[in-house]
């Protein structure tokens, strides 16, 4: 993957918060200046020196103005963004293409694939553990389980942050407090109160269908079905 997506891909809500209210500041800054200049443009040298306090406490109310205009901006859109991201992009459905296809994809890469619009994870689940799962899991969260795949939700169970997958540790790990997680999502350790959520997946005249009406509440602390350990060094 190309370093400026895998960047992009590691962003928290938070951090978009900060970008957000930094540019809006920088903005303000852009703005203040101008609304300067063009006060200084206007007349003549005595006018400038008449108006000079009056120029001065303009510039400073508009920049003050500006700066808290464009940090409320920031601060509604990232916080639009950040219960997005949390509660994901619920209601659709999506169809993901060729079943082979993805597992050939997700068997080469031994990563997930990620759909940034739906705010959800596909991972592949090994066929092996199936007897395992089928004592802990139920209904429609075996039918995605038995074709060889689950859909986890992106957000971590414990405050909502994005949680990215370690590609060195093969495990979903937040970077907000800790929390770790399975490649299956299945929670391993930290505050979260159980394993990443997940939402129905079948395949349907051989396409994966992933349907986020209904968010699945992830397994209890304790689930383990496939006895996975860390791959390497952890990300978070």
């Amino acid at each position: 993957m190309p370093a400026p997506l895998a960047a992009v891909r590691l962003l928290t809500p938070w951090d978009v918060l900060g970008i957000e209210v930094a540019a809006g500041v920088g903005a303000a800054g852009l703005v203040a200046v101008a609304l300067s200049a063009r006060g200084a443009a206007r007349g003549g040298p005595e006018r400038e020196e008449e108006g000079k306090g009056l120029d001065r406490r303009r510039f400073l109310e508009q920049g003050v103005l500006a700066v808290f205009a464009a940090a409320l901006v920031g601060l509604v859109t990232s916080g639009v963004d950040y219960v997005v991201t949390s509660t994901g992009r619920s209601g659709r459905v999506y169809r993901l293409g060729s079943a082979e296809a993805l597992r050939s994809r997700l068997r080469r890469s031994a990563e997930p694939y990620y759909d940034p619009v739906g705010g959800f994870y596909l991972v592949a689940y090994p066929a092996g553990d199936l007897p395992e799962a089928e004592r802990v899991y139920r209904g429609v969260e075996l039918v995605g389980m038995r074709e060889g795949f689950v859909a986890l939700d992106q957000a971590c169970t414990h405050a909502g942050c994005r949680v990215p997958f370690c590609s060195r540790s093969q495990w979903f790990e937040c970077p907000c407090h800790g929390a770790r997680y399975s490649a299956v999502g299945e929670l391993r350790r930290g505050p979260a109160p159980r394993g990443l959520d997940r939402y129905e997946v079948r395949v349907e005249h051989g396409e994966v269908v992933v349907d986020t009406a209904r968010k699945l509440p992830g397994p209890a602390p304790g689930t383990d079905t496939t006895a996975q350990g860390p791959a390497g060094p952890h990300c978070n």
